[in-house]
């Protein structure tokens, strides 16, 4: 595990690399580099080879309990995803969207299929007090969800679909349940894993905590799509939401300090 806990770190290194050179690029020419293909490298690679990777890497430690009888299936997984999110950066910096960078980015998300279920099969038995097991669960839930966000964009180009919102939209959706679903989801039953083995924790505020967090997530996401007119009903539960997820802070703080 240590080499790919090694790669993740390395391809952080190489993230602040593209990063770096993205924002050069705003106040000085860099002819030979295009600054939409640059921008397209760096945030590919950013939600599969450095914030996905990682998390990936870090639930199969703490989680997976055949961990060491499918070492050479793990190993191979990862040198897999690694050349997918190698090639696909470089097809993004150098053809923008094309044939090959479109290629590798559905080949790495299929990888994520993958993993969603092998993890899954190999998450230990649920027991009450592993709350931790619930944010896991809904992490792999949400990172499924979010795929259809790319299938979505897809069509809307084959079908050259002029509505304004639409492309958005759907752009949102993967957006909204990488960053609110599969990256917090995973942070989260991470940290109460830690937190878990503690006596100070509360499981019953926990399990409360997660049940807010997972039951508004969905209904969060229209928050961030665009409405040419939102109606009453949407802002409603918007605004309802939004103050649910406020409570949730209060179960976890409280579950954290045994209150």
């Amino acid at each position: 595990m240590k080499k790919w806990y090694r790669l993740a770190l390395f391809n952080l290194v190489v993230l602040a690399f593209l990063g770096s050179v993205l924002r050069y690029k705003i106040n000085f020419p860099l002819e030979i580099i295009q600054q939409e293909n640059l921008l397209h490298a760096h945030s590919h690679f950013a939600f599969n080879g450095w914030v996905g990777f990682l998390l990936q890497v870090l639930i199969l430690g703490e989680f997976s309990e055949g961990y060491k009888k499918a070492a050479l299936f793990w190993d191979r997984f990862f040198l897999a995803g690694t050349l997918l999110n190698y090639a696909m950066a470089a097809s993004f910096l150098w053809t923008g969207y094309s044939p090959l960078s479109i290629a590798c980015s559905t080949g790495a998300l299929w990888l994520t299929y993958v993993f969603s279920r092998k993890i899954y099969a190999s998450l230990p038995p649920k027991r009450p007090q592993q709350v931790s097991i619930y944010f896991i669960k809904a992490a792999l839930f949400f990172l499924l969800l979010s795929s259809l966000g790319p299938y979505a964009l897809a069509a809307i180009m084959v079908s050259k679909s002029s509505h304004q919102y639409l492309y958005h939209n759907a752009l949102y959706f993967f957006l909204h349940f990488q960053y609110n679903g599969w990256f917090t989801f995973s942070v989260l039953g991470l940290l109460t894993k830690k937190l878990e083995n503690s006596a100070a924790f509360n499981r019953k505020t926990a399990r409360i905590f997660f049940f807010l967090m997972a039951g508004t997530c969905i209904p969060s996401y229209l928050f961030t799509s665009l409405w040419r007119h939102r109606p009453s009903l949407v802002t409603g539960i918007i605004v309802v939401s939004a103050v649910l997820q406020t409570a949730a802070l209060f179960f976890y703080g409280s579950c954290c300090t045994g209150t």
